[in-house]
Formats: C-alpha cells, sequence, structure tokens
C-alpha cells in the first residue's frame, strides 16, 4: 500500500511540475500581453460543518483570449469553540481558460491541475470538561491531487489595478471545497 502511495505522489509531482513548465514556458510579451499579481480573501466550505476562511495569492498571464494563472489558495476551518485540531487545506494549482476582457471589466472561466497538502480530524481522543469544553481528535495529514476551478470577475478603474470577485471549487478525493472571495490584482491589466 505504501509502495502505491509514494508512485501516486511522484506521478502527481510530475503533473504539478509539467503543468507548471507549460506556464513558466509561455513567451511573455510586456507590449502586448496582459499580466498581474493577485491577493485576497474571502469565505468557503469544506467537508465540516463549520464555516472556512480563505486566502489566495495568484499570478496571471493574459494572451489574446487565453488566461493561464498560478494559484496558491489556502482554506482554514473557524470554529472558536470546536473540536480540535481544526481542519485546514492548501491548494497549489495552475489554471488555463478563457477571458472576456473589455476596457473597464473581464471575465474569466478557469480549470486546472493542483495540488492539495492540509490537515483534518482523525480518530476522537476525548471530550474535555467544562464552560468551553471541545473534542479533541488526532490530527492526519493528507496530499492529493485536485482539480481546481474559478470564475472570476473583475473592474478595472485604472490600468494597473483592478477589484475582483470570484467563486472557486477544488475538487479532491480527501477535503474538497467551494467558495468565494474579492481580490485586489496589480500589474498591467489593460
Amino acid at each position: 500500500m505504501m509502495k502505491i502511495k509514494k508512485r501516486i505522489r511522484k506521478l502527481v509531482c510530475i503533473g504539478v511540475l509539467m503543468c507548471t513548465n507549460l506556464i513558466c514556458s509561455q513567451v511573455i510579451d510586456f507590449k502586448k500581453d496582459t499580466y498581474w499579481v493577485s491577493f485576497g480573501g474571502g469565505l468557503a466550505k469544506a467537508t465540516g460543518d463549520t464555516g472556512e476562511a480563505c486566502l489566495d495569492m495568484s499570478f496571471s498571464h493574459v494572451k489574446g483570449s487565453s488566461i493561464m494563472k498560478a494559484r496558491i489558495l489556502a482554506i482554514y476551518e473557524v470554529d472558536f469553540f470546536g473540536s480540535e485540531p481544526l481542519e485546514s487545506s492548501v491548494n497549489f494549482g495552475v489554471l488555463i481558460g478563457r477571458i472576456n476582457s473589455k476596457k473597464y471589466s473581464q471575465t474569466s472561466y478557469l480549470v486546472g491541475l493542483g495540488l492539495t497538502t492540509g490537515s483534518r480530524q482523525g480518530k476522537f481522543i476525548r471530550e474535555s470538561k467544562g464552560w468551553f469544553s471541545s473534542d479533541e481528535y488526532e490530527m492526519k495529514n493528507f496530499l492529493t491531487l485536485s482539480i481546481p476551478a474559478e470564475v472570476e470577475f473583475v473592474f478595472k478603474p485604472i490600468k494597473f489595478i483592478g477589484i475582483g470577485l470570484g467563486a472557486f471549487v477544488d475538487l479532491n478525493i480527501v477535503r474538497p471545497s467551494v467558495g468565494a472571495r474579492l481580490n485586489i490584482s496589480i500589474g498591467k491589466l489593460r
């Protein structure tokens, strides 16, 4: 069983490296193409019962009507009086898709390949007593292949700053998630 897991991890790493190489090998024409970095956060929902917060950072490159994006999306469970440890995940994704860009706005649709790692609750250990009692579970770490997808609308009031609103999904077998976020984009948007 361990040999199969190691082989799957190697295949996943090779796949992510190949997709990253595809994006990085694209020649950026700084006069024609548009490119930017984005930072943001929002709300997410994963397999747990509580709400979660997400943070996201990405680099996007547009050539014609095609968009390529490398992104890191971190999702953290928010539960102040709930069970311990809190669940979390980080997705490293490479996405490609189409973009419809106007002078002051743009809409993009992307899907890709990613690697999701994180921690989730395992077996029940014990329940604490008192006013702020909570259940305690063992922590299980995981690493899995994922399929990230997103839709994003960006308002571009000036050439180098944009405000984006997006929805995302991260499909994987351990901790799938869905959510919405608000981003600030800085770069050559027009």
